[in-house]
Parts: structure tokens; C-alpha cells; sequence
């Protein structure tokens, strides 16, 4: 949540994805799948902590801070 906060601009999932692997993570996401799904909920609009930009794959979806957990 951290990173796209302080991007200031849109992030991809691919982006967001490198930024945990390499953060040391405490839970490893299996595939980049259950990653998304993840980011996904995030920017659903029943939490609305990141928006969405829908690209037309999923690498090209963009994300961006909304408010905080």
C-alpha cells in the first residue's frame, strides 16, 4: 500500500508484484494469479483503498492510492 502511495503515479501489477518479492515477505503468494486477486480486492469498491484502471490484460491493469488501510 506503501509503494503506491508514494509513486505518485499509477502502478502495474507487475510493478507492485517485484516490490514484495524482493521486500523479504512474510507470506509468499504462490502464483501471480493469487497476487492479483489480492490487488483486486484492494481496489474493489467495498474497500476502495487503491483505484483501478483496467488495462486490457491483466499486466495491463493500472493501480493507484486511494486512502489507507
Amino acid at each position: 500500500m506503501n509503494l503506491v502511495k508514494n509513486s505518485k503515479q499509477e502502478v502495474s501489477i507487475d510493478y507492485l508484484k517485484g516490490a514484495y518479492d524482493i521486500s523479504n515477505p512474510p507470506i509468499p503468494f504462490f502464483s501471480n494469479q493469487d497476487f492479483y486477486r489480492v490487488v483486486i480486492e484492494l481496489s474493489s469498491p467495498l474497500t476502495g483503498y487503491l483505484g483501478r484502471i483496467p488495462g486490457a490484460a491483466t499486466s495491463g491493469d493500472r493501480f493507484h492510492y486511494l486512502r489507507d488501510l
